[in-house]
């Protein structure tokens, strides 16, 4: 009896511990240009948060002028999504004073198709000057990396 309590104590524990991890590479077109990149999402447990790195890069960054976060990790038998919030501070470059500004961006990926919707939000900044203020939608298509089920 005591073997099953352990044996049951150890199943409801590492569910909630586990966090499945999803590698995917998605390709986009850019202007006739395209681009591979590949992603590695970590699903969310009871006690830690969800990650997502691009190219092996942490998406979580802190500078002294800027903060990118990701939130929201979420997976599901058919759909990977995340949030990712970036923020700048006021700055002066090349001669020019700029705003803070700040980037929300929000992916939807289909396990069924591969098929990944991107809408980014762009506000003010460096950034807001450089590609345009407001919303843009993009779809790339990912297939899983290694031995994924995708």
């Amino acid at each position: 009896m005591k073997r099953l309590l352990i044996l049951v104590c150890t199943v409801l524990f590492s569910r909630s511990v586990y966090a499945e991890t999803i590698n995917l590479t998605c390709y986009s077109d850019l202007g006739g240009k395209k681009f591979a990149s590949n992603f590695t999402i970590i699903a969310p447990t009871s006690r830690t948060k969800g990650k997502v790195y691009v190219d092996d890069k942490d998406l979580d960054s802190r500078t002294q002028s800027s903060i990118q976060e990701v939130t929201n990790v979420q997976v599901t038998p058919s759909t990977i999504s995340y949030e990712v919030h970036y923020k700048t501070a006021p700055e002066f470059a090349n001669g020019k004073q700029y705003s803070a500004g700040s980037v929300d961006i929000f992916r939807n990926i289909s396990r069924v198709s591969g098929l990944s919707i991107q809408t980014t939000n762009t506000y003010g900044g460096m950034i807001g000057e450089a590609v345009g203020e407001g919303g843009k939608y993009s779809e790339d298509q990912c297939e899983p990396r290694r031995a994924n089920k995708f």
